[in-house]
């Protein structure tokens, strides 16, 4: 059907040229902008990851630290208590004496 004066309107119409290629412009633009917030987006992120990596890292140090400094203890404690065994075995027993002045 055709307009009431009887004109169509055809793509390669100047007007309708000038239409898609603003609507171009305007999506090209909204492209960019899109992805270079992406862009930053992944920089913040990776910003996060290495700040995370180095927490992880001195935190796997320090937990080392403590893990020798325990290890270290432990067997001090344990020398410690076979020193005491040891001296223990060593002297005599007070409780044998008791029971044969009781019998």
């Amino acid at each position: 059907m055709l307009l009431a004066h009887d004109t169509a309107t055809s793509v390669m119409d100047p007007v309708m040229q000038f239409g898609f290629a603003g609507l171009s412009c305007v999506l090209l633009v909204f492209l960019f902008w899109g992805v270079k917030r992406l862009l930053a987006a992944f920089e913040a992120n990776t910003k996060v990851i290495e700040q995370n990596a180095a927490t992880i890292d001195r935190v796997s140090v320090s937990v080392d630290k403590h893990e020798q400094a325990a290890t270290h203890r432990s067997k001090e404690v344990e020398n410690a208590m076979y020193d005491m065994r040891e001296k223990l075995i060593t002297r005599p027993c007070i409780a044998r004496g008791e029971r044969g002045a009781e019998n």
